[in-house]
């Protein structure tokens, strides 16, 4: 029996997001992620005061759309700013005929 070793397509990535008005943006986002299939791991929130908070996204990307999900991000109304965390490593995955 051979053992193949196949790359996963996905890469491991977090975006971390100063946001105004955190529940109506984070719904926003949401919808955001979900019309363009990006797999979300977990989302962690911090309120900061002053109507903002620090939404932190744990997600799965192709390597070649994670620029331009940024992107998107920070072209949305109440999104302050947008800072990405990318893992460099790649995920393997043992596949066993």
């Amino acid at each position: 029996m051979s053992c193949v070793l196949a790359e996963v397509v996905r890469r491991a990535c977090s975006f971390v997001i100063r946001i105004d008005m955190p529940l109506k943006i984070a719904k926003d986002i949401m919808e955001f992620l979900l019309h363009r299939n990006i797999l979300l791991e977990s989302m962690q929130m911090q309120g900061v005061g002053d109507g903002e908070a620090i939404l932190i996204l744990h997600c799965l990307i192709e390597k070649d759309r994670v620029k331009r999900i940024q992107q998107g991000l920070e072209k949305m109304n109440g999104i302050l700013s947008v800072e990405l965390l990318e893992s460099k490593t790649s995920n393997l995955v043992k596949i066993f005929p």
